[in-house]
């Protein structure tokens, strides 16, 4: 028996897309009879509820929650919580959100380490606190298999999110050191998409840790097709573009690049969730968008099913990005237009039937236009995308925790 150890600082109930990754993957790896899996993850206070649609086997999958103070603050006590996050981060030098969460998991672990005995440990980022305590608990316990799991850019970013600050910032040398140490002192390095996967091979020094990419994709017991009721905001007459999740951070402003150039009075965008306040402004009086900031999630399904087309946007830095919005879009054998700088995604479907690219350029943005007017919906089969099916994905990591399982 394998004991699996999963550190992520959020998990099922949490019911943002931080939490989706891990739910989904032990939804299907509890299957496999050779695993035991233990999963330590921070206690926000949810209801008991199903964000994810999974089912959880308690004879194979134990969950510990735990309370920080941060949660338990904010909690009972939310205005005091921007004064506690100032004191974390300016008086105890925590350099993400997770820190407090990160650190107290692996305290956890040394003090169960006996009671658990684990042979291979999954950290997830973000926060990326839980790989650096990660790789410290590997110091101390070498012959224990460690995989450090990547979401996103973690130094590569960083200056997107800290504008006012430069390379010569304390936190920022802090947390590069950190990154460093964290996939340096590993086994394995998992990461999304080839371009990240490729810059942490870049970074990496150790001989002893190699990459490899898992990325993220749909689950097919999500499909909702029967009685979805068509969304009130769309016009039968006309077709219905869906952008859905945030639009901020450079991806505002690639859509506002997008309404610069002139589109038929037969489109309208619909942009499904936040927006900046920036982004705002411009759709004010723009007769061919409309925005609706907040959906229930049991509601959403009706969107993905009767949307013509799933819209796809990425800012200048992080283009190589493709989050779990493109797998509704596969899930529900929709068309999708894809805004982005060339990726590795674009450059495998950009020809296919059904994916549509631009550059946001003028010119690819008017060929954009052409073949949204002249495309006739035919339902693509799923088995296109095959290889984002998040079951065969979980099989694929299943391997790689038994082989480093089995690795002397």
């Amino acid at each position: 028996m394998i004991n699996l150890v999963l550190v992520i600082q959020r998990f099922s109930p949490f019911d943002k897309v931080g939490a989706r990754r891990w739910s989904k993957f032990v939804h299907y790896l509890q299957n496999k009879d050779d695993l035991k899996i233990h999963i330590i993850t921070q206690n926000y206070f949810y209801p008991k509820s199903n964000p994810w649609n999974i089912e959880i086997n308690k004879e194979k999958v134990s969950i510990t929650y735990l309370n920080t103070l941060s949660t338990t603050v904010n909690k009972y006590f939310p205005l005091f919580n921007r004064a506690l996050v100032f004191l974390q981060y300016r008086i105890f030098n925590h350099t993400d959100e997770g820190y407090a969460f990160s650190k107290k998991a692996f305290d956890h672990l040394k003090k169960e380490r006996q009671n658990i005995l684990p042979d291979v440990i999954i950290a997830s980022s973000p926060a990326y606190s839980t790989c650096y305590f990660a790789a410290k608990y590997k110091a101390m316990f070498p012959q224990v298999k460690l995989i450090n799991d990547y979401r996103d850019a973690w130094i590569d970013g960083y200056f997107s999110w800290n504008k006012t600050i430069d390379d010569s910032n304390a936190s920022y040398k802090k947390q590069q050191e950190m990154e460093l140490f964290s996939i340096n002192n590993c086994d394995v390095v998992v990461s999304v998409t080839p371009e990240l996967t490729e810059k942490f091979k870049n970074k990496i020094e150790s001989k002893g840790t190699k990459t490899v990419l898992v990325t993220n994709g749909y689950d097919r017991r999500d499909l909702k097709t029967n009685q979805v009721k068509y969304p009130s905001q769309f016009v039968k007459s006309k077709i219905n573009i869906c952008h859905f999740g945030t639009l901020d951070f450079g991806r505002d402003d690639e859509f506002i690049k997008v309404l610069e150039t002139t589109f038929p009075e037969n489109i309208i965008f619909h942009l499904i969730g936040t927006v900046s306040e920036k982004l705002k402004v411009k759709c004010q009086n723009n007769k061919s968008v409309i925005l609706t900031p907040q959906i229930k999630p049991d509601l959403l399904s009706s969107f993905l099913f009767f949307a013509d087309f799933h819209l796809i946007i990425n800012d200048l830095e992080f283009y190589y990005a493709y989050g779990s919005k493109v797998f509704d879009a596969m899930l529900y054998s929709k068309p999708i237009i894809f805004i982005s700088k060339e990726n590795s995604l674009v450059k495998k479907y950009k020809n296919n039937f059904g994916f549509f690219y631009s550059d946001n350029s003028t010119t690819s943005n008017k060929t954009l236009i052409e073949k949204i007017l002249q495309y006739e919906h035919i339902p693509d089969k799923l088995s296109n995308y095959a290889e984002f099916d998040i079951e065969t994905l979980s099989n694929d990591y299943y391997d790689l925790i038994k082989n480093l399982a089995n690795k002397e």
